[in-house]
Formats: structure tokens, C-alpha cells, sequence
């Protein structure tokens, strides 16, 4: 049982939601969590607002942006996309990511060359995750005899603030490297094979059922999924300039395209 003060601003939420039903739409995001400002280096969010009339009043529908976190804060960087449109964005990613997949010579080569790049990082990486762990066992571990130390007076307290000083930088240092070694850890020479096999096995025919216009909401939810799917094997990072102009870096080398570079 509840109020009925709060019986009827739930009513008045409901009569909202009915009047304005399509913020319950699912958004679709294809390049969502891929898409990076080239200035500040952040990814950008998605962000929803509501479109207004003329005068002021607002209307059934939204805009979708991709938008840099530090133009959300205010701080307005030279060169900084700020925002992006969703559609256009997402449009034009697809358009890149169709071209890419549009020339079939040394397909295969080419993925399979990534492949081998990509567990020889991974293979790294896990080596250095590995000492990475040890050297922060090790620093917990000075940690509590520099503590163990103070409580028996063997050392001063300002001299067990500067040694744990010292070690909480170490510590930051190695987290942040293990940040960056985990990043090439995981799935991604696996998820690269397997959408080679989807190509070889059914991805010509798969293409034009993907490009074509949906017959209903249904098909649209299965083609954006498949859409999605291949955007995540193949395509590393998306850049939206201040003109709005969009960047992809590929997975794999694109002809003409270095992947050291990977831009189209």
C-alpha cells in the first residue's frame, strides 16, 4: 500500500511514459564503447536528448550522440569533436567497415597474419601480467613490515610515511601498467578466427541480407546483433574528428592501408 501523494505521482510518471513511449525504444549504438576523441584520447559516451518544436514544447522523439567525457565537463579542447551524431556516425562506420570486407584478396592471409600478432602480444603480456602480480605481492607485502616496523618503534612515523609513500607510487605505477597489459589479453585472436570462419562459410551471401531495409523490428534487432558482431572482431578503434569526418582502425591490414596505421 503507498500514499496517496505518491499514488499519484505515479500516475502522472505512467501518463508521461505513455505520452512520450519512445524513450523506451532500445537504443542501438554500433560503434558504443569503440568510438575515441583523436584529442583528448577518451572514449566517447552515448548520450540521449529529447528534439523540441519551434516553440519550446517538447516532441515524440530523441537524437543520439556519441559525446567526448571532457566536453561533458566543460572543458572545451581545440580539435575536440565534442559530440557526434549517432546515425551519422554509425552510417559511416558501416559504410568503412563494407568496403573492408568488400575486397576478398588474401582475405585469409591477411587475418591469419593479425592472428599471429595478436597471441604473440597476448603471450607477452601474460608473461608481464605475471611479474606484474609478483612486484605488487611483494610491495603488500614491505607495506606491512614498514607498518609491523612503526609499531615497534624501530622507525619514526615520519619515516614510515615516507617509505609507504614511496611504495603507494610503485604501486601506482604497476597498476597502471597492468591496466594496459590486460587490454591485450583475452579473446581477440580467437574472435578475429571465428568471424573468419563466418566469412568463408556464409558472410558473402550474410552481406546483402545485412545492407538490405528490415521487413520488421525483429529483423532490425537480428541485423543490427549481426552488425555489431562484426564491428567488434574486425574494427580496433573509431575516430570522430571536429569536422565530424570518421576514422576506423581495422583489426587486420586493409590493402593500401598500413596496420600501424589502419585508417581508411
Amino acid at each position: 500500500m503507498i500514499d496517496s501523494e505518491t499514488a499519484r505521482k505515479v500516475g502522472e510518471i505512467a501518463a508521461e511514459q505513455k505520452a512520450y513511449p519512445a524513450r523506451h525504444v532500445k537504443n542501438d549504438y554500433l560503434a558504443i564503447g569503440l568510438v575515441h576523441c583523436p584529442v583528448c584520447k577518451n572514449v566517447m559516451c552515448a548520450y540521449t536528448s529529447r528534439r523540441y518544436r519551434s516553440k519550446g514544447k517538447p516532441r515524440n522523439s530523441f537524437q543520439r550522440f556519441y559525446r567526448c567525457p571532457n566536453f561533458v565537463r566543460g572543458n572545451h579542447v581545440a580539435g575536440c569533436p565534442h559530440q557526434a551524431n549517432v546515425r551519422k556516425v554509425d552510417a559511416e562506420l558501416w559504410r568503412k567497415v563494407m568496403l573492408a570486407l568488400s575486397d576478398e584478396s588474401d582475405f585469409e592471409d591477411r587475418v591469419q597474419t593479425r592472428v599471429e600478432e595478436l597471441r604473440r602480444d597476448e603471450t607477452d603480456a601474460e608473461g608481464s601480467i605475471e611479474r606484474i602480480k609478483r612486484e605488487l605481492g611483494r610491495i603488500a607485502e614491505e607495506r606491512q613490515w614498514v607498518i609491523t616496523q612503526a609499531r615497534k618503534r624501530s622507525i619514526t612515523d615520519a619515516d614510515m610515511g615516507k617509505q609507504l609513500a614511496g611504495l603507494d607510487a610503485q604501486e601506482g605505477d604497476l597498476r597502471r601498467e597492468l591496466s594496459d597489459k590486460s587490454l591485450l589479453v583475452g579473446n581477440r585472436a580467437e574472435r578475429l578466427i571465428e568471424f573468419a570462419n563466418q566469412y568463408r562459410a556464409s558472410m558473402r551471401t550474410k552481406l546483402e541480407w545485412l545492407n538490405r531495409e528490415p521487413q520488421d523490428e525483429a529483423e532490425r534487432a537480428q541485423q543490427f546483433k549481426a552488425r555489431r558482431e562484426i564491428v567488434e572482431a574486425i574494427v580496433r578503434k573509431v575516430y570522430v574528428y571536429e569536422d565530424k569526418s570518421v576514422k576506423a582502425q581495422f583489426e587486420f591490414e586493409i590493402p593500401g592501408v598500413p596496420i600501424s596505421d589502419g585508417l581508411l
